[in-house]
């Protein structure tokens, strides 16, 4: 049946389950098949499983991420790697290619696991049994978990409510930067607006000074009616920037004000009245107000192959980025096109070359064939952009990424490495680095805490 799942309520099964000549294990996170053992990761196990309850039924997107990201902010991308995730591992487990066509893409909706669920007749049987074995042991566990959580926290029943003890700890000098408003004639700037605040915050992100909130949380919160305190709470937070765009013709004018959480005071504003062909020293410029306004310093300048030669260049991979982020249906094919557009009005753009990568990634493997095509020129983005600049962390994570979605894993963890050393407080390097922890529990945990606290609402980081 083609019938989408609706308000099913999601379970992790009591015994495993045989899909195939695979042996699924949810409580061990494994699966087992002629081709070896695979270790799954908790999430993408998590969709395995709503996948397999529902054999034959669609999954929406929308049903998934809802079920397994509850009330936490996570983008599709999250999702689309689960699955290819859980392809690549059911093919090894299970030694064939086949396996990865078992999980159907049903364009723009969802997934569909095709083939037959049942019990795995060694463990079935054994249910009760197990669930009785393990019941006092989870207990205790448990009990010695929250003990220690006790005793390492301090935490009381009286002092503040459960939501407070899962927000971020505010640490002194950290900011989010919010999406700047769109205040255009037409309100068609939509792009460059955020564009332009996200340039700002990648140039504080340089400061060793300040822990500067990612993307993917700070712009989370747009269009919600919070005030500056409550945005400050949900991201550990003592300042937020924020500030509007108002682009016409050939002329911008940019507004900013550095607020304190605290006491909603405003230490800096300013509004910027220039050309177009101004709008790189005036990000430059309300990043250095900012570091002066907070007493810190900033660091070198902006990155060699950060900017672009031209405006035009700029505007087009400003729109691919935008695009890229939306994930509309189609969005991310029309990323493709403005993020081209960019490196062929300036070949030497190399970020624009590291974007163009990533977006070619995520298309290469949305559907349930790998593109062989759209790798190659995944590839082929990721090699130029490193080329142009060696020194881009970002380039260094998609080739990173390419070469692990090409099973060159010494490759792979030699340019995470490379890209961890460029800028080690970057979400999307810290995020490709955490699976090259995993010989080393301190290095990992280490990892993972550096994410979340700059990407403290993005669910996909945790």
């Amino acid at each position: 049946m083609n019938t989408p799942v609706e308000n099913a309520g999601t379970q992790t099964p009591e015994v495993a389950f045989q899909l195939g000549e695979l042996t699924v294990d949810p409580r061990a996170g494994e699966a087992r098949g002629p081709g070896g053992r695979e270790k799954l990761d908790p999430k993408v196990m998590d969709v395995l499983v709503v996948l397999a309850q529902h054999a034959g039924q669609v999954v929406l997107r929308e049903e998934l991420l809802a079920r397994l990201w509850p009330n936490v902010v996570v983008t599709d991308e999250v999702l689309s790697r689960c699955i290819y995730e859980l392809r690549r591992q059911l093919s090894l487990a299970g030694g064939s290619e086949r396996y990865k066509e078992m999980i159907e893409t049903i364009p723009k909706r969802g997934y569909r696991l095709i083939g037959d669920v049942v019990p795995a007749p060694d463990l079935a049987s054994s249910g009760v049994a197990l669930r009785q074995k393990w019941r006092l042991p989870a207990l205790i566990a448990a009990a010695v978990a929250v003990a220690l959580l006790l005793v390492v926290f301090g935490w009381r029943a009286t002092d503040t409510p459960a939501e407070t003890h899962a927000l971020p700890a505010v640490s002194a000098n950290s900011i989010a930067v919010l999406p700047f408003v769109d205040m255009s004639e037409g309100h068609d700037q939509g792009y460059f607006s955020d564009g332009i605040a996200e340039e700002i915050l990648n140039r504080l992100a340089q400061s060793a000074e300040l822990r500067v909130i990612a993307r993917t949380s700070s712009f989370s919160l747009r269009g919600q009616s919070l005030d500056v305190a409550e945005i400050a709470r949900k991201l550990g937070v003592t300042h937020v920037l924020e500030g509007s765009v108002r682009k016409a013709g050939d002329r911008i004018r940019i507004t900013a004000q550095l607020i304190s959480a605290s006491d909603s005071s405003h230490l800096w504003s300013e509004t910027f009245d220039r050309g177009l062909e101004d709008v790189f020293s005036v990000q430059d410029e309300i990043a250095t107000s900012v570091a002066a306004a907070l007493q810190i310093a900033l660091g070198g300048g902006t990155p060699k192959g950060r900017m672009p030669a031209s405006v035009e260049a700029y505007e087009s991979f400003l729109k691919g980025e935008f695009f890229y982020h939306r994930r509309s249906p189609g969005d991310v094919k029309r990323s493709v096109t403005y993020f081209k557009e960019a490196t062929s009005i300036d070949p030497r753009y190399a970020r624009a070359w590291a974007a163009l990568a990533g977006a070619y990634s995520y298309l290469a493997w949305d559907g349930v064939h790998l593109d062989k095509e759209l790798q190659r020129l995944q590839g082929k983005a990721a090699f130029r952009a490193v080329e142009l600049d060696p020194r881009l962390a970002v380039a260094h994570s998609r080739l990173a990424q390419f070469y692990s979605e090409t099973t060159d894993e010494k490759k792979a963890e030699e340019h995470h490495r490379i890209a961890m050393a460029l800028d080690p407080n970057e979400p999307m390097v810290l995020a490709g680095s955490v699976s090259y922890g995993e010989g080393d529990i301190d290095e990992a945990i280490a990892i993972q805490r550096r994410i979340v606290t700059r990407d403290p609402l993005n669910h996909g980081a945790r």
